[in-house]
């Protein structure tokens, strides 16, 4: 699939939106069963789930290719699934995969693995781009995994994971929200004034009204009310919102530090597979690679948990993860029974 999409897009044929054509959109016209003379129609219940497959419809169309050839494509594309012919990546847990991002296109990079003729097995980072869309899609190589981990890893700990550094991180960010507080309580007062000076209004008004000197049937007093009440909730209620924001500013003491710079780097060193990526995750939210470097990008904010609490933090589960909401088995099809046409709605038959 990947070189079908290839040599279209060499050709510079785009689709219909004018992009380059990827590995999913091949596979996705590979199963098409309208090409052979069928339209499959009927496809899923209300709620989107996949129907039976005996109660899909198929309407004649004119063919453009054969059934033999059809059922052709359909078996070599079960004798490929990845499932059936064994893990490839699972042996060789990835350190960079949800982080690195290629300095070219902007896309991410996957680990793959590639053998020699003589057998020796190699590892990379493959552009994901490069890989769905070929050569036009991104101008980018494959990179050495253990080249671009052991760069990262030395970078982090002579660069950035050490006390001095981490301490002026610390200071900026304490700095950052120390002057972040003092603009809140400046707001906060502002708004208590607002709130305060609203409600002395609606009591002047009240007065007015219980003293004889303005009518209750007043054309606009119903209007001033509620413009004072509006005034009042608003100011009241924007106060609130700016007390909950208020935080304590970060109080991080020399020997934290010390504790947070020794943990990191023994377990960029010494951790396994598992805390090494969770450390690197903590404070790095891409690494960019390009021909000429790698860059380690991360906000400073990232560091507040892992120095205060001397581990690495968890963070979201990424769009990468694989069966983060598995696929009901039951809306599940053969790939013998193709089905799967998705990219425009088919034409319900007509007449009787």
């Amino acid at each position: 699939m990947k070189t079908i999409a290839d040599h279209i897009n060499e050709a510079n044929h785009k689709t219909r939106e004018g992009n380059l054509l990827g590995t999913g959109s091949v596979h996705e016209i590979l199963l098409r069963e309208d090409y052979c003379g069928q339209k499959p129609w009927n496809l899923r219940e209300k709620d989107g789930l996949w129907k039976p497959h005996d109660e899909v419809i198929f309407i004649p169309v004119p063919p453009i290719i054969s059934r033999q050839t059809f059922d052709i494509v359909q078996q070599k594309l079960i004798s490929r699934i990845p499932s059936r012919r064994g893990p490839r990546l699972d042996a060789a847990p990835s350190l960079l995969g949800d982080l690195i991002r290629c300095g070219h296109c902007g896309g991410s990079a996957t680990p793959a693995n590639g053998t020699s003729r003589s057998g020796q097995v190699y590892e990379y980072y493959k552009r994901v781009k490069r890989i769905k869309a070929g050569r036009m899609a991104c101008v980018g190589v494959a990179l050495p995994r253990p080249y671009v981990e052991e760069r990262v890893t030395d970078a982090l700990v002579a660069k950035l994971i050490t006390k001095d550094r981490v301490l002026a991180i610390v200071q900026e960010i304490r700095n950052r929200q120390v002057q972040r507080e003092g603009t809140e309580v400046a707001r906060i007062a502002s708004l208590d004034r607002e709130a305060v000076a609203a409600e002395e209004a609606l009591q002047n008004l009240y007065r007015l009204v219980e003293n004889g000197i303005v009518s209750p049937n007043e054309a606009t007093l119903k209007a001033r009310l509620n413009t004072l009440q509006g005034l009042r909730d608003i100011a009241a209620g924007t106060w609130d919102r700016a007390r909950a924001q208020l935080i304590e500013p970060l109080d991080v003491t020399g020997a934290e530090v010390d504790r947070f710079v020794k943990l990191m780097a023994d377990g960029l060193r010494n951790g396994d597979i598992g805390g090494h990526k969770a450390w690197i995750a903590s404070v790095a939210d891409a690494i960019i690679v390009n021909d000429e470097c790698i860059r380690i990008v991360g906000k400073k904010s990232n560091f507040i948990e892992p120095v205060k609490t001397g581990a690495p933090v968890s963070r979201s589960v990424h769009s990468s993860v694989q069966a983060w909401c598995p696929w009901p088995e039951s809306n599940q099809h053969s790939l013998r029974k193709p089905i799967l046409s998705r990219s425009r709605l088919p034409v319900p038959p007509q007449g009787p």
